[in-house]
């Protein structure tokens, strides 16, 4: 008998209803299923409650169920665990996930036996300073993005490697993208596409003012700091982590990104290769 760990799509009684059916078709195999409590109180089923986040570290693997915005939430929230995570896709383009959710039943006994392969893939973690005292600290899996909340106007950015100052960016802001999140923000704002499997970490400008600031691909074990040097007048700028965590930063703010001591162990049925899932879901075609 095992214990799983069930992480869900937040508001959609749609996921809510077809988990209920998944959660009944892994106990009726003998399992054990736990929820965090907010999600068991949300979907009253506070039965499969955990008492803490620590009961996760007596689980086999996490199941998320949703898209691969419930796969970053998952990476972010379990990562400190080591815990392997099987994405279920009920989403669209589903980069991240890896079967539907009619495949489970058939793919479980094989995870239990250890007939999986694991994609481990780099995260970053973010401090953010203010007047030299920590306001914030975060993981993501997908990338950091520096911004503003409006249009039309410059936020400017100091960036230092390793407390060697690179460049300044004067544009709509900055994003720091891991290998995972290259196709995604990061690929819509002309950065490069790294192949997953490396520890490196890119830096592309959003509608840089000039167009000297290209992409610059950097050494996972190297330290960046972004100095805010400036905020529209008027508006706010705010820092966001894997699109999801929303915070505020003010000029001069200190924003320390390096790579994080946690990884996302991904759960894949046979041998992943990065290349085949581009072909897949960015179209692309053979000569």
């Amino acid at each position: 008998m095992a214990k799983l760990g069930l992480f869900i799509k937040d508001g959609d009684p749609n996921v809510t209803s077809l988990t209920k059916k998944l959660i009944g078709q892994i106990t009726s195999q003998g399992h054990k299923v736990v929820l965090t409590r907010e999600q068991a109180e949300l979907m009253r089923l506070k039965k499969y409650a955990a008492s803490g986040m620590k009961e996760f570290n007596d689980v086999e693997f996490i199941v998320s169920v949703g898209g691969d915005g419930t796969m970053l939430r998952s990476a972010r929230m379990f990562s400190q665990f080591g815990l392997p995570i099987l994405g279920i896709n009920l989403g669209r383009r589903g980069f991240l996930t890896e079967i539907q959710i009619s495949h489970l039943p058939k793919a479980l006994p094989k995870i239990l036996k250890g007939d999986y392969h694991v994609d481990e893939r780099m995260m970053l973690e973010v401090i953010i300073k203010r007047f030299g005292k920590t306001i914030f600290t975060t993981g993501a899996l997908n990338d950091i993005v520096i911004g503003k909340n409006g249009l039309a106007r410059i936020i400017r950015l100091k960036a230092y490697i390793n407390e060697k100052p690179i460049t300044t960016y004067a544009g709509d802001g900055l994003i720091i993208s891991t290998p995972t999140g290259s196709t995604g923000h990061n690929l819509s704002a002309g950065g490069p596409i790294i192949d997953a499997s490396l520890s490196a970490f890119v830096l592309t400008s959003i509608c840089p003012l000039t167009m000297a600031n290209r992409p610059v691909i950097l050494a996972g074990n190297e330290a960046l700091i972004v100095t805010v040097l400036e905020v529209p007048k008027g508006m706010d700028g705010v820092l966001t982590a894997d699109g999801q965590q929303v915070i505020s930063i003010k000029p001069d703010d200190e924003i320390f990104i390096k790579k994080s001591p946690y990884t996302t162990r991904f759960i894949r049925m046979k041998d992943y290769n990065f290349f085949n899932v581009l072909k897949e879901k960015l179209g692309w075609g053979e000569e």
